[in-house]
This record gives structure tokens, C-alpha cells and sequence, in this order.
């Protein structure tokens, strides 16, 4: 349970140049406090041959989500897969690995709608960034949804940490080193209320 955070950028280069910047990238990682870099990795090389390290994992990077407002109204993100990738990872302990790179993807993209599927509390499966910064761009907005995120966390690594007892062992989770933690486990309840009302908002607005 966590936020996760999407930066992007974009540039108009040639194949050789983005590996020449993607080095470059990777040259300032390494003199960043990072935990582990990995190598650059390359999928789908235009010409077949990779000038990296050749990524054929199942799982695609680089994949492109753009937001649009569909027939019924509601707010969707279509996936645009990407042609070609280079990218590398970066890790900090306690957080998720991190993927750096850059990616083309195709100049028109062409969407069929398909069937909405929705979870039992009326929320659609499937949706990606909780907090909205991707369209509300509000750093301060962002922020209270990161700390309502920690509450939550706390909240939970509290309850099953009392409903295990000493007995089962001590519960490893990372949160419970902070040193607020027992304030932010307080207001997890709060938080969790505020969360659940902003659904039933969304749920409203959506068709009847």
C-alpha cells in the first residue's frame, strides 16, 4: 500500500541520440544517492539490434497513458503501448524500484471503448494514480493525499500488529520506524472516512 508517483518528458530525437542521452542519464544516477542502478536495458530496438543490454521481458516499459473523457462523461486512461524503450532502474531501501528512460510511441492512436467494469463499492477496476496529480497538477493536493496514504498504512500495520501479539513475532514494516507513527495510526480512521466519502462523491457523478 503506497502512493506512487509518474514524471514524464519528452523530446523529438533519432534512435542514436536517445541511447546517447539515456547514458547520460544513467552517468547522473550514479552520483545520486541511490541504493542500486542497474544497467540500460533495450526493448524493441527499430533496426533489431539492441545497443544495450536486450530486454524480452513479458512485462513492456515505457507504455504511454493518456487521459480522455469518454462517451458516458467519466474520466479514463487508455494505454499506448510503446515502439521502442530504453530505460534503467534505480532503487532507494524502502521504496519501489524506480524506472528511468525514454520511449516512441505512434504519432495517432486509434481506441475502442470497451465494457467498464466496476468493483462491488462502484469504483471501475483497473484505475492508476489515486491521488489524480496526473490531471490536477497540485503539489499541496498531492501531499494531503500522500499523508491520508501514510495514515491509512499506519492504521493497518497497527491493527495487524495487535491482532498478531508478541506471540507471532514481531510485524517488519517500515512505517512503524517513523517517529509519528502513532499519530499517523490515530488518524487512519479519519482518513479512511474522507477517502470513502470522496468515492461516494465520484460514484454520484458518475451515469445512474
Amino acid at each position: 500500500m503506497g502512493l506512487t508517483l509518474y514524471y514524464d518528458w519528452k523530446t523529438k530525437t533519432e534512435p542514436s541520440s536517445a541511447r546517447r542521452m539515456i547514458a547520460k542519464f544513467r552517468a547522473i544516477a550514479l552520483k545520486l544517492p541511490f541504493d542500486e542502478t542497474s544497467e540500460i536495458y533495450e526493448q524493441d530496438p527499430p533496426d533489431g539490434r539492441s545497443a544495450f543490454r536486450r530486454d524480452d521481458h513479458s512485462f513492456r516499459q515505457g507504455a504511454l497513458y493518456l487521459s480522455r473523457t469518454r462517451a458516458d462523461g467519466e474520466e479514463e486512461t487508455v494505454c499506448v503501448p510503446a515502439l521502442h524503450a530504453l530505460f534503467f532502474h534505480v532503487r532507494v531501501e524502502g521504496s519501489e524500484t524506480a524506472s528511468i528512460g525514454l520511449a516512441s510511441h505512434p504519432p495517432v492512436v486509434l481506441h475502442k471503448e470497451d465494457l467498464i467494469e466496476r468493483n462491488e463499492d462502484g469504483s471501475e477496476c483497473g484505475r492508476r494514480d489515486d491521488s489524480r496529480y496526473a490531471k490536477h497538477r497540485d503539489v499541496n493536493r498531492l501531499l494531503r493525499c500522500l499523508r491520508d496514504w501514510d495514515a491509512v498504512v499506519a492504521r493497518f500495520a497497527g491493527s495487524i500488529g495487535d491482532a498478531l501479539g508478541d506471540e507471532s513475532g514481531t510485524l517488519v514494516a517500515p512505517i512503524k520506524d517513523r517517529p509519528d507513527f502513532e499519530h499517523l495510526e490515530a488518524k487512519g480512521v479519519t482518513a479512511l472516512k474522507r477517502m470513502a466519502a470522496r468515492q461516494r462523491r465520484r460514484r454520484k457523478k458518475g451515469p445512474s
